[in-house]
């Protein structure tokens, strides 16, 4: 049955939201994006600090990314975008933000796209990538509804995240409704060499997930619009550890969006969004559901909500080594609930500029019964069209 189950979810992924601002990368179909009046090559530049905090002596697991003390520089990314033809485009990019010992940089993505024409659908993407799984993963920073990370994405993905070195080969069919899109990719899991201080920010030495090794994903994606103003969005989503162990990953994601302008830019909007993954070690699925909403006022503000309910694997060490015991740690599962409110604000300035002010509250509560309140206010600019995706 394990293996019936594996097959069905294995050619398949997730999805997203349409792109509503022509500076904030929404969209998780790769089409490449139309280069700033015209040029083969644009620079994209994204910057976002936060202040603010949470109670307690320390803060739970949390992305790379995550607001992290007082004051933070989540990051400051720099983008080269290439698309000097029809079929071939590009991206790389650099990333700084503040890690455990100070200001940190590091080489993100690189890649590049060969595009077949139109009426083929067909896109192969090779290099360094965030792989298309789970709703986001794909995403930077600058793409996040929300101030922070879903909490599956730290503790299934890694805390930065799954990026992959290898190759992606898409294909994208439209029709008079909406669209079908699959994507499938193999390579090599990058890993990362610097994370949060060990002794500060994390409960319950609880794991960063994450995959290694040789890693194949997939993804499959379905919109059907009732009309242009009603749009749903089924994503489903498989994931294998290919160069050693058993873990894998499975799940679906549901958007439906109403949109006053319907398949064009602006206007007011509303979504609401669920989201399962599965991953499984071959002992034991660990499962996560998320859910959200979100109320544009096509007026640059925008509310949401989001509730996560997540099961991890905490390790509890032994305090002190008693006579004929091993002092070995113990493993088990734990779960986490999360209640996140926020309120953004996005304002075009100048040519190819943008500014983003966001405020957010968090209420988690810990399987011990602790819960955690944090508050935080985000500022961000965005320079430059949309990135390559």
């Amino acid at each position: 049955m394990r293996k019936t189950t594996t097959l069905l979810f294995g050619s398949l992924l997730s999805l997203g939201v349409a792109q509503q601002s022509p500076f904030v990368q929404r969209s998780y179909i790769p089409v490449p994006s139309a280069p700033v009046q015209n040029d083969p090559f644009w620079i994209t530049a994204r910057s976002f600090t936060t202040v603010g905090g949470n109670d307690g002596d320390g803060e739970y697991t949390r992305h790379a990314h995550d607001p992290n003390g007082d004051y933070y520089l989540q990051s400051l990314d720099l983008g080269l975008n290439l698309q000097p033809t029809d079929w071939f485009a590009g991206f790389f990019n650099l990333t700084t933000f503040q890690g455990a010992e100070g200001l940190d940089s590091e080489w993100e993505e690189g890649f590049v796209k060969f595009i077949a024409p139109d009426d083929t659908g067909l896109e192969l993407r090779a290099g360094r990538y965030r792989n298309r799984l789970g709703r986001t993963n794909a995403l930077c920073v600058d793409g996040w509804d929300y101030v922070d990370a879903n909490l599956s994405l730290t503790h299934f993905f890694g805390d930065e995240g799954l990026y992959t070195e290898g190759a992606e080969i898409s294909w994208r069919k439209d029709f008079e409704k909406g669209f079908f899109h699959v994507s499938n990719s193999y390579g090599q899991v990058v890993a990362h060499a610097h994370h949060h201080d060990e002794h500060e920010g994390h409960d319950e030495h609880e794991d960063e997930g994450g995959f290694e090794d040789e890693l194949f994903t997939s993804r499959a994606l379905l919109q059907y619009n009732i009309t242009d103003f009603h749009q749903n969005t089924l994503g489903l989503n498989y994931a294998k550890a290919v160069g050693g162990g058993d873990l894998s990953m499975y799940g679906a994601d549901y958007e439906y969006q109403w949109r006053e302008n319907g398949l064009e830019n602006g206007g007011r909007s509303v979504s609401v969004v669920g989201e399962y993954l599965g991953l499984d070690d071959g002992e034991e699925v660990r499962d996560s559901l998320a859910f959200s909403t979100m109320y544009d006022f096509g007026n640059g503000f925008s509310i949401g909500g989001r509730y996560e309910w997540i099961e991890f694997e905490a390790h509890h060490e032994e305090e002190e080594e008693e006579p004929g015991h091993d002092d070995e740690e113990e493993h088990e599962l734990g779960d986490r609930k999360r209640f996140s409110a926020v309120l953004t604000y996005r304002r075009p300035f100048l040519d190819n500029w943008m500014g983003q002010a966001r405020a957010q509250y968090n209420y988690d509560q810990l399987d011990s019964g602790e819960s955690r309140q944090g508050a935080w206010f985000q500022l961000g600019f965005y320079y430059g069209s949309p990135e390559i995706r």
